[in-house]
């Protein structure tokens, strides 16, 4: 059960930062200067009730068979989500660099320099998130389609099945 409530979290966690990203991408000018408790507060607890829903959700998944095909279909499309959102956030915020830091001095952004720092330090974290996201969406959906066979395709009672839920139990361990 401990295994399950920490999988949740682990898939909430991600897109948790990703949302924190693009609060300080919309919030670009003051992000830093004013403080925004509302931020943390509708991100940890959107993250929390997000992950208990999707424990409650694979709780019952045990009830049907079609039940947890589409919970690991609603798993994967949430996981590929939240990386396409960070890319793009990404994108987005580096646009707005290059056009600061043009060379030609005519930028379309009127700035300050300490948007300019805000926006460069935005570009650095959303990188690395990318590169975190695009790996987690990759172990996610090896995740979803491991526990889609074991479950699903050859069922619980099948040697196969039972062969690949460990290798699941294996591979969430690592």
């Amino acid at each position: 059960m401990f295994r399950y409530v920490s999988l949740m979290m682990l898939v909430t966690t991600i897109p948790a930062m990703i949302v924190e990203r693009s609060f300080a991408s919309r919030f670009i000018a003051d992000y830093e200067k004013l403080p925004r408790p509302w931020v943390y507060y509708l991100v940890n607890c959107g993250s929390i009730a997000l992950s208990t829903f999707f424990y409650c959700t694979v709780l019952l998944a045990s009830q049907s068979t079609w039940y947890l095909a589409i919970l690991t279909l609603i798993f994967v499309v949430f996981i590929m989500l939240s990386s396409l959102t960070i890319v793009l956030i990404f994108r987005r915020d580096a646009a707005k660099l290059r056009d600061i830091t043009n060379e030609t001095g005519f930028s379309t952004i009127n700035y300050t320099l300490s948007l300019k720092f805000q926006l460069a330090e935005n570009v650095r974290v959303t990188k690395l998130l990318v590169h975190v996201s695009v790996r987690y969406s990759v172990w996610g959906f090896f995740g979803c389609c491991l526990s889609a066979c074991s479950l699903i395709v050859f069922g619980e009672s099948q040697p196969l099945g039972q062969l690949l839920y460990a290798l699941l139990d294996n591979y969430i361990a690592m």
